[in-house]
């Protein structure tokens, strides 16, 4: 009725015969057709209800932002939890949980669906989550082509995308996650296959630095009952970091690490180059052994 009201107004400026019967004709023809904008809806909950084991410290603000459906962006290095914190925020809410990568070559297709040779959609990932509900996790979002990411603009701000098929409003209960290793600013020294994202991406995400959880680390390693595994894994990782050396040194090589020494018998020396060095040139370990 009130759009009907200012049509009404606006169409009479300029044509004085139109009636207002007319208008609210016009108006009942256009409406089903025109996506407008949903307000805010707050999902409730009582926080010290939600138990999903140990999670980063970080959960509690994540799972704020979910709750307004505020679209996150989580940056961290490799195997600090990012998607297992996504699908613990979903298990949260009791939500269906949609996590997809991409990377350059990843089509528009993917991530909107096609029609197939026969003329069916076929729906997405993310087409599924934003229409029925659940939580969409894009992940390594900076991998992607930054114009095919670009189709998603509107999910995450608007509230509404174009499909092959048709206009789509999000369901109430769709929420938008994206991780990255990078701010979305391209390729540094360690991650030289990130990619730049548009601005426009960029902008329409909280970004949440999302790093290493060592307790959680030493709590997953603490059943191999190898500690002094994982003490000399985080020690390496501070010392890498600090002689800004390119080498990836995540909690997977904790874990793994603990698993081969425990349950293979293998070797320090071997779970050392197997798991931690991984080729890394004689003079950068050496370098790094020094500095423990």
């Amino acid at each position: 009725a009130e759009l009907a009201d200012v049509l009404q107004r606006l169409v009479q400026q300029t044509n004085p015969t139109v009636d207002e019967a007319r208008v609210r004709e016009i108006v009942a023809e256009i409406l089903p057709t025109m996506v407008l904008p949903r307000p805010v809806e707050v999902v409730h909950f009582d926080k010290s209800t939600v138990n999903v084991g140990r999670q980063h410290p970080l959960f509690d603000d994540i799972l704020d932002a979910v709750s307004i459906r505020e679209p996150v962006m989580l940056v961290g290095p490799v195997g600090s939890g990012k998607t297992h914190t996504g699908g613990a925020i979903a298990e949260a809410l009791k939500l269906p949980f949609f996590p997809q990568s991409v990377t350059s070559q990843t089509t528009e297709s993917k991530l909107l669906g096609y029609f197939d040779a026969n003329g069916n959609y076929v729906p997405s990932l993310f087409r599924l989550a934003f229409e029925h509900g659940g939580i969409y996790l894009l992940d390594e979002v900076d991998k992607g082509n930054a114009n095919v990411l670009a189709v998603l603009n509107s999910a995450a701000s608007n509230g509404y995308v174009a499909f092959p098929d048709k206009v789509i409003q999000a369901h109430a209960d769709f929420s938008f996650l994206a991780s990255g290793n990078t701010w979305g600013l391209g390729r540094n020294s360690t991650f030289v296959g990130s990619l730049q994202l548009d601005g426009s991406t960029i902008d329409r995400f909280t970004q949440i630095e999302f790093g290493y959880d060592e307790a959680l680390e030493s709590d997953l390693c603490a059943q191999y009952k190898k500690p002094e595994w994982v003490q000399f894994v985080q020690k390496v990782r501070k010392v890498v970091d600090t002689l800004a050396i390119r080498h990836c040194v995540s909690p997977r090589a904790s874990i793994k690490g603990c698993k081969y020494l425990a349950l293979c018998n293998w070797s320090w020396e071997k779970v050392e180059a197997r798991v931690l060095w991984k080729g890394l040139d004689k003079a950068c370990v050496d370098k790094i052994k020094a500095a423990l």
